[in-house]
């Protein structure tokens, strides 16, 4: 199976994704599908982004929220045996009363 399909098989079995945040797709003013081009771009699925949301390392940079995933946050979990291909995923969001409003997305190739 592709990596995409057996990613959705282990999100549907995964006890954690109760805690999975409501979150949606957006862009800027200007270019309002920014983040769906950026995922085409990078070959960035939606399952990923959601791998990363639950298991992601959070950090607060100014107004917005990373989630990274690490070799750290991927170990002892479901997607262990993902972690050369989701190692470095960056999924950038900003809380707003509807959920997460992801903004972009991309590999940080420095932690690959």
């Amino acid at each position: 199976m592709r990596l995409v399909q057996q990613i959705r098989q282990l999100l549907g079995q995964d006890s954690n994704l109760s805690t999975l945040p409501n979150f949606f797709l957006s862009g800027t003013a200007s270019d309002p599908n920014h983040t769906t081009r950026r995922m085409q771009q990078r070959a960035i699925a939606i399952e990923m982004i959601e791998v990363a949301l639950l298991y992601g390392k959070c950090e607060r940079c100014s107004q917005a929220t990373t989630y990274t995933l690490l070799d750290k946050t991927l170990r002892k979990t479901p997607y262990e045996k993902f972690l050369d291909k989701l190692r470095g995923l960056r999924v950038i969001a900003q809380e707003c009363p509807n959920g997460l409003e992801v903004t972009s997305v991309y590999w940080a190739w420095d932690l690959r």
